[in-house]
């Protein structure tokens, strides 16, 4: 038989009574006075819970229907089931029910699952007769104690970022399938949530990752490691041995120990940083052992004011305690992330500190002057090239029209001294013109592209 789970407040809102709906059938009555003698005249009856354990119980009742009042026998719909509580008054607010679908001989039973350990219950059994519903007596039982049947090591392995527990079973854990126990390691930056021995987790520090666990499961009595994973550089963690019943709600800690994370920030760092327009050299040093088998550094790198948050990675060469790596798929004028990691057997072991940096853009070293010498149809414009990727006999055209977005007219600066020039003729008189430069700005081996300057303006003499 299996029962439907109401979502209700206390600690009935975590009970599972594992049923399926009845459909409801007509019942009418043909029963004699014989036949209400039989079984007391009872015709519900709750039965006493004998079998509990820790998180589950099983529970029955019995179902006389030639018993049942004939003011009930009408032809109306009818279904059984049974209600449970943790108060003999069954509150509407603290109380869960559910129907059953199957009875034999006049018995039903029904498992009720994610019990508290150590917690009384009520139960009793009904009939449903249109609205009205009949109860059984009330019995009631207490589920066993939750027992602490872990114990757990010194933290060992220590890293920033994780560590590891060794953990060992005292005794061998309730064999029933029924039970939901969780044996494991909690652990926690806050050593006042471990205060008390036993009791009852809050939902949202588990939630919210206040208060981590790391679950095993029984494998004999040997020892197993337990990683407790994603851990903050410079911490200090407390953990304990736990048992958890039902959805991590009550609990039974063994003793709380501690231990503190490494800095990330120490192992290695990144001494240098020297970047161009895509291309960028990076030297780092590290404080790893050179006798750390199978360790390799990568240089992490990721693109800022973007949508996309992608981290990219490049190999980094190892010469003794220096590390060094080259970048040549960077953009111009962006700003980046980049940080040096440590690999062994595809697990993180360390990182540097995060650094940031800013590619150079060509369009800002191309250097544009104010007009000069204008006149009402004419006027002398200058340009530099300030940057490596500028070949040194490069020149420039300049771009200029009155309309600021539409500079449809163009002519080559010339080379003169340390700077390119021009002077634009056939102007209008008293009218405004927008310029600006462009230039073909060597990015990498093999790679080029044009850039312009900003806009700039000036305005003719009147003729």
């Amino acid at each position: 038989m299996n029962f439907t789970t109401q979502q209700i407040s206390g600690l009935m809102g975590r009970v599972w009574l594992i049923a399926m709906f009845m459909y409801g059938f007509a019942v009418t009555s043909c029963s004699s006075d014989n036949d209400a003698k039989e079984h007391d005249g009872k015709y519900i009856v709750t039965n006493p819970i004998t079998t509990v354990g820790v998180t589950y119980a099983e529970l029955s009742g019995e179902f006389y229907i030639s018993n049942l009042p004939s003011a009930y026998a009408n032809g109306q719909a009818m279904q059984l089931g049974v209600e449970m509580s943790t108060s003999e008054r069954f509150e509407i607010d603290n109380r869960l029910s559910g129907y059953t679908n199957e009875l034999q001989g006049g018995h039903f039973v029904a498992t009720a699952l994610g019990l508290e350990p150590s917690t009384k219950y009520y139960v009793r059994t009904f009939v449903e007769v249109g609205p009205t519903r009949l109860y059984g007596e009330t019995q009631s039982f207490t589920t066993q104690p939750m027992e602490l049947i872990v114990t757990a090591g010194d933290a060992a392995e220590v890293s920033f970022d994780q560590a590891s527990v060794e953990v060992n079973f005292t005794a061998a854990p309730p064999s029933s399938p029924l039970e939901q126990i969780n044996y494991g390691v909690i652990y926690s930056t806050d050593k006042s949530r471990f205060d008390k021995p036993s009791g009852m987790l809050d939902r949202n520090d588990v939630e919210n990752n206040n208060i981590q666990v790391e679950t095993i499961a029984y494998r004999g009595p040997v020892s197993q490691q337990v990683v407790l994973k994603k851990l903050e550089s410079n911490t200090t963690y407390y953990y304990c041995a736990c048992a958890l019943a039902g959805q991590y709600f009550s609990y039974q800690l063994g003793p709380v120990k501690s231990f503190t994370t490494g800095s990330r920030d120490e192992l290695m760092s990144i001494d240098a940083i020297n970047v161009g327009f895509v291309v960028g050299e990076f030297t780092g040093t590290t404080k790893l052992s050179p006798s750390l088998k199978g360790v390799s550094y990568k240089l992490m790198y990721q693109q800022l004011d973007t949508e996309w948050d992608i981290v990219f990675d490049a190999p980094m060469t190892v010469n003794g305690n220096q590390l060094s790596a080259v970048l040549n798929t960077l953009h111009t004028g962006q700003r980046y992330l980049c940080w040096i990691t440590a690999m062994q057997n595809n697990q993180v072991i360390g990182e540097s500190e995060r650094k940031e940096f800013k590619t150079g853009d060509p369009a800002d070293c191309i250097l544009l002057d104010e007009a000069t010498n204008v006149t009402a149809t004419t006027a002398t414009i200058t340009c530099r090239l300030d940057a490596e990727g500028y070949e040194s006999n490069t020149n420039c055209s300049i771009y200029y029209g009155r309309d600021k977005n539409n500079l449809i007219n163009s002519d080559l600066a010339v080379k003169k001294g340390d700077h390119m020039e021009i002077t634009l003729k056939n102007l209008k008189p008293n009218t405004t013109y927008y310029y600006c430069a462009q230039a073909l700005c060597t990015l990498a081996i093999g790679r080029a592209d044009w850039y312009k300057s900003q806009v700039k303006s000036f305005t003719t003499s009147p003729e």
